[in-house]
């Protein structure tokens, strides 16, 4: 028998209280507001990975025009902006569309149950209250919007290297940052060349006797304004409002533009990417070997640097970036000749469990044998799942990165069509 609405606590159920499970909950409220949902977040605080990252400097590494919501404009000054400043952004969207008691904190789903016979969802809820000794609960629902990103909140990815338990100094992870850690005056090596890496050093060095990106592999990486100045015109000038939607559009293109170029001439584009490099580094720094990846450009993204901040540091001689072709015991080696040194594993998140089993789902379950999928997932900025209660499906459903020009699938929409 199929579950009446008076039999299921909720139409739909958004798991995670992060920017995609905001906009997700503002959607609802605009387009389907007789539609009931809550929104289940296992931590005491909205936010997401703007909330638990608490290292010196994060940011994002994104234009807020094009991260942020197309509904809600973004007007700070910073183009690429910090963390608190994303989380003022975010509590602003909560407030606008009455959010807060839709927000149940300390609540985290273990298990999602699908039912042909009521054609409806059984979570299996827990409490994660410190000390709470309550059972887990069960919630009915007809949807899932699953906002929990990819990433494990609990335990970053940490890969062991030789002599690691002999080190004398501290072994740190971004994700798990000590409020209280000193490096005042510390040599640091920090693991690894993506995001993180490039926002830590230039962040860490003023205060550091010296720090060393140490990397396996190079990223690209570009130096773009922290404040747009054209940005700020279009605000000035055209209002906020019109001045958002002219920011929006014209970082869509000029993000377009520069992806296209990459993949038609990726030769052209890594000379170009050197030279920049080397204009804002010292006549005699080795670019060929410390900025210099063995893939081409956008194969992976770029990384960006506000201000070109990064490559002041080394300039200063107050910071090195190092290209090792990075294995564990030239790790070792190096971090030896700093028995002093603050080691941080700059090297990512290890993958959720939750979201990593239902992305699997989603394309050994396709019908091209997940290459559509794949190639949208690469270039998603912010992926979630709608689950299709009609069939049991996962549904792959994107904000796609702006590079693309994406749009949501005729399938969603018609998903959507049907809350």
């Amino acid at each position: 028998m199929t579950a009446t609405q008076s039999t299921l606590d909720y139409d739909v159920v958004i798991i995670g209280a992060g920017i995609s499970g905001i906009g997700a909950a503002h959607y609802l409220r605009a387009e389907h507001p007789e539609k009931t949902f809550a929104i289940l977040e296992s931590r005491d605080a909205i936010g997401g990975t703007w909330d638990l990252f608490r290292y010196p400097g994060i940011r994002s590494d994104s234009d807020l025009y094009t991260f942020g919501y197309e509904f809600k404009p973004w007007t700070d000054p910073q183009s690429i902006a910090d963390a608190p400043r994303i989380l003022d952004y975010l509590h602003g969207a909560v407030a606008d569309d009455n959010l807060a008691d839709k927000i149940t904190f300390h609540r985290r789903v273990l298990a999602a149950d699908w039912s042909d016979d009521t054609q409806a969802w059984t979570l299996t809820v827990a409490q994660t209250d410190k000390g709470s000794r309550a059972k887990p609960a069960t919630i009915t629902t007809r949807w899932i919007f699953s906002g929990t990103g990819y990433y494990n909140y609990e335990q970053g990815y940490a890969p062991t290297f030789p002599g690691e338990d002999t080190f004398a100094g501290q072994v740190i992870h971004p994700q798990h940052w000590p409020e209280d850690l000193d490096y005042r005056g510390k040599r640091v090596v920090i693991v690894g060349s993506g995001a993180t890496a490039v926002t830590l050093m230039p962040a860490m060095a003023p205060d550091t006797e010296h720090i060393t990106m140490l990397q396996r592999t190079p990223s690209y990486i570009i130096p773009v304004p922290r404040e747009d100045p054209l940005a700020k015109t279009a605000m000035r000038v055209l209002g906020e409002d019109r001045g958002f939607q002219v920011n929006r559009k014209r970082s869509i293109l000029q993000q377009k533009a520069i992806y296209e170029f990459c993949q038609r001439f990726p030769q052209a584009a890594r000379k170009a990417l050197r030279k920049i490099n080397a204009m804002q580094l010292p006549k005699d720094f080795d670019v060929e070997t410390h900025f210099n990846p063995p893939y081409d450009p956008w194969d992976q993204r770029l990384c960006v640097v506000p201000d070109g901040d990064m490559y002041k540091e080394i300039s200063k001689g107050q910071a090195e970036q190092l290209a090792s072709r990075m294995n564990k015991p030239a790790l070792a080696k190096h971090v030896r000749a700093n028995e002093e040194a603050l080691l941080e594993r700059a090297r990512g998140e290890s993958t959720d469990e939750f979201a990593r089993t239902m992305r699997k789902d989603d394309l050994d379950g396709s019908p091209d044998g997940g290459n559509t999928q794949a190639r949208c997932q690469r270039r998603a900025r912010m992926a979630s799942m709608w689950i299709d209660p009609d069939t049991g499906m996962h549904h792959l459903f994107a904000k796609f990165d702006p590079v693309t020009g994406a749009r949501v699938s005729t399938r969603l929409q018609a998903m959507v069509d049907k809350l």
